[in-house]
């Protein structure tokens, strides 16, 4: 069984290589734009992993394309942590500035934490003309 992976998780997905969980037990690193695995069964579930953050699990089958890509909402959630920040060293005394951005980072690592981050969404297969 062959399923091809597609990586468009742009800047806050891209450093190092995303785990590929096959049927929850680790298995596929996914480095580049795109990759395909090899998978023993017909039909499968997948999920994907980088750095403790993860996706949704999507159940695939032979000759599917499978994009990962980066939810909406861990875009918009690192935009309001660096406004935040600008903030808090404009509004907060100097002794609360240092307790305050440490607060946003533990808080902000938890929701990537608990929350899904990427998306794994199937893509539609052309086939090929004759």
């Amino acid at each position: 069984m062959s399923v091809t992976i597609v990586r468009k998780t742009g800047l806050l997905g891209s450093p190092g290589f995303m785990t590929i969980k096959i049927d929850g037990q680790p298995d596929e690193k996914v480095a580049g734009p795109s990759t395909e695995l090899n998978l023993e069964s017909h039909q499968t579930t997948i999920q994907a992993k980088l750095f403790g953050s993860k996706s949704n699990s999507l159940p695939v089958k032979d000759g599917q394309k499978v994009e990962i890509s980066t939810r909406f909402w861990t875009l918009i959630s690192l935009i309001l942590v660096t406004i935040s920040f600008s903030i808090s060293s404009q509004v907060l005394p100097s002794k609360y500035i240092f307790l305050s951005r440490i607060g946003l980072i533990v808080i902000f690592s938890l929701v990537y934490l608990i929350f899904p981050v990427y998306r794994l969404r199937l893509l539609p297969v052309i086939p090929p003309e004759n």
